[in-house]
């Protein structure tokens, strides 16, 4: 048998299927079952860091003026109210955010009157 004859035997489909079936080096058809398995994908990672976007987003909506609450910030990224109370009052500290009367996010400005005070 040559070359050529034994790579045409190995690429035969079969004819109810179509799926190629590897044939071993004595020339026996494997079963799926012994056939090598095919290795898993690997979950792709994202192109960016999906905490970093929230912070970024929710310092943008704060700096023009949309005031969300954070229920609001809640069902919008999708993760839990812990998860957003890190982000504001940890990776956020420097800016001093707080809520104001209305449970709103704002960020704490000087001269600024507190619900309080009105």
């Amino acid at each position: 048998m040559t070359y050529f004859q034994k790579i045409k035997s190995i690429k035969t489909a079969t004819p109810t299927t179509g799926v190629v079936t590897p044939k071993s080096s004595s020339g026996v058809s494997q079963t799926p079952a012994t056939a090598p398995k095919q290795q898993r994908k690997k979950r792709d990672k994202k192109d960016y860091d999906p905490a970093m976007f929230r912070v970024v987003d929710i310092m943008l909506k704060l700096y023009n003026d949309e005031r969300p609450t954070m229920d609001d910030l809640v069902q919008e990224y999708n993760v839990t109210l812990r998860t957003i109370q890190n982000d504001i009052y940890k990776r956020l500290k420097p800016f001093n955010i707080e809520k104001n009367c209305f449970k709103q996010l704002e960020i704490k400005k000087k001269g600024r009157g507190t619900c309080s005070s009105l």
